[in-house]
């Protein structure tokens, strides 16, 4: 599950508010301490490990995976649900995505 639901205005911690940003930064903080702890007790000598994960570009001023504009999104669609009356703001709230991605420097 998320570290928190987002409040306002999205489903991704992309849209989520400063503190709420920060829940999710470090809940994947201890989750990628987690991820390499458990691959390390597992990882056999001369053995390699190889990790390939969504991330945000910096360099070209923040672009993630569906931060292009292809005119429909996720929240596209489960906000017109909710403006419809086909999901309550609760159900909204509950499709908060857990993931985080992380900047080159939180690696």
């Amino acid at each position: 599950p998320p570290p928190v639901l987002i409040a306002e205005g999205g489903l991704h911690h992309t849209d989520a508010s400063p503190d709420e940003q920060r829940a999710f930064s470090a809940q994947a903080a201890a989750d990628w301490e987690t991820l390499l702890l458990a691959r390390a007790a597992e990882l056999v000598p001369g053995g390699r490990l190889v990790i390939s994960n969504f991330a945000i570009d910096e360099r070209s001023g923040g672009w993630f995976l569906g931060s292009t504009d292809y005119g429909s999104s996720v929240y596209t669609e489960l906000s017109g649900c909710l403006r419809s009356g086909r999901l309550t703001a609760e159900e909204f709230a509950l499709a908060t995505s857990p993931e985080y991605y992380r900047t080159l420097r939180e690696h």
